[in-house]
């Protein structure tokens, strides 16, 4: 079972009730309310509600070397019921984004079809020539040199290698499978505009960052084939 809360080391911990502002003074203070402010957004991260009494309680237990106040078979029963519970959580939280994202993605695919420039591939993919280039086309299995810009549809920014200021080189396999396809459309010193629906983005595999299923734009330009 993965752990609920990460590792930390508490020298000693004493406490007297409210802590105000004014009596974090000293390092060692200071330390305190730094480590319990993120455990308790950790918690939080978690949907992990807790009785505040009885955590207090184990801890001081614990860091005192005291004799638990229930069985060692308690304690982990608890323990896996609270991981299970936040599982749970969890995923009717990842669920309820899945659908979210999903709807968007879907409204803003149809309304972006009206768009008489705006191609759509037989996977659901859309794209708008911006500049067709007179090179070649890459294959699958090439290595492809490109400059990019990932926007949700909201307009944020998400990813974008005219920022670093370096073109990106990856394979046509090693991408999503939306990249894998739109570039094998564009011939060498091309620049489409693209959206990619959530299915052949990230899908439910999305990290925290991207969001599961979500549909993202992309402007692409093919620098070159390696």
């Amino acid at each position: 079972m993965k752990h609920i809360l990460y590792p930390i080391i508490i020298s000693s911990i004493l406490w007297t009730g409210t802590t105000s502002a004014s009596n974090l003074k000293t390092p060692k203070q200071k330390q305190g309310y730094a480590l319990g402010h993120n455990i308790g957004l950790n918690l939080e991260r978690q949907g992990i509600v807790v009785d505040f009494e009885s955590f207090y309680q184990g801890l001081k237990d614990s860091m005192h070397k005291a004799k638990p106040k229930i069985s060692e078979t308690e304690i982990k029963q608890a323990l896996q019921a609270l991981s299970e519970s936040s599982h749970k959580k969890q995923e009717k939280a990842s669920q309820g984004q899945r659908e979210a994202n999903e709807k968007e993605g879907k409204a803003y695919m149809a309304e972006n079809k009206k768009d008489k420039k705006v191609k759509q591939t037989k996977s659901g993919l859309q794209y708008k020539i911006i500049r067709l280039g007179k090179g070649k086309k890459p294959k699958a299995t090439d290595r492809v040199k490109v400059h990019y810009a990932g926007n949700f549809i909201d307009g944020s920014e998400f990813d974008s290698s005219y920022k670093r200021g370096q073109p990106s080189t990856f394979g046509l396999n090693q991408v999503i499978p939306g990249w894998t396809e739109v570039l094998q459309l564009m011939p060498v010193g091309s620049k489409f505009k693209v959206a990619i629906p959530g299915n052949l983005a990230y899908g439910n595999k999305a990290p925290p960052s991207i969001g599961p299923n979500r549909t993202l734009l992309f402007d692409i330009e093919l620098i070159a084939i390696e």
